[in-house]
């Protein structure tokens, strides 16, 4: 049987729901999720979440599986094509992601990023993060008296700029 990995668009947020369904039929399909920290009621928790928001990958044979069922599962908007062929994915490139997804999480703060302290006695002070310390707590750096001092703070308390 010829398998080849074809993409699949879905409705906004519902990447889960059309993975269940279409797996639910019997296809074969792939939906590439990464740990991405972020912070619920003061504390880091990791969620999983797509990859590729939107896409995910089913393997299909292209002579033997009907391909019709796929555009009405809940959940898919279409299959991805370029002109009037499907979006055909090789292999290699099916691995290299499993590789990428396993192996990556996303922090919520990146060494030597810029950071303002938004409560608490440095309230306003800009800061560098440096590391995590536990769940609920980070080091960083600030100026004070001359000198570069680490101090120890609440993440909840801590914003990029972007975001302040």
């Amino acid at each position: 049987m010829d398998l080849n990995w074809y993409l699949i668009m879905t409705k906004p947020r519902n990447e889960a729901r059309a993975y269940d369904n279409l797996m639910r039929q019997g296809y074969h399909c792939y939906l590439p999720k990464i740990g991405i920290e972020k912070i619920r009621n003061r504390q880091v928790v990791i969620n999983q979440e797509p990859l590729f928001p939107r896409y995910l990958f089913v393997q299909l044979s292209s002579t033997e599986q009907n391909w019709i069922p796929i555009r009405s599962t809940l959940g898919v908007s279409n299959m991805v094509r370029f002109g009037s062929e499907f979006a055909k994915i090789p292999p290699s490139v099916i691995a290299d992601i499993e590789n990428f997804a396993v192996a990556h999480e996303e922090e919520i703060f990146s060494p030597g990023e810029k950071l303002i302290i938004t409560s608490g006695p440095f309230k306003g002070i800009e800061a560098e993060f440096k590391l995590m310390d536990g769940e609920s707590r980070a080091f960083v750096l600030i100026e004070m008296l001359n000198k570069i001092q680490t101090i120890k703070v609440s993440i909840a308390d801590i914003k990029t700029f972007d975001h302040y």
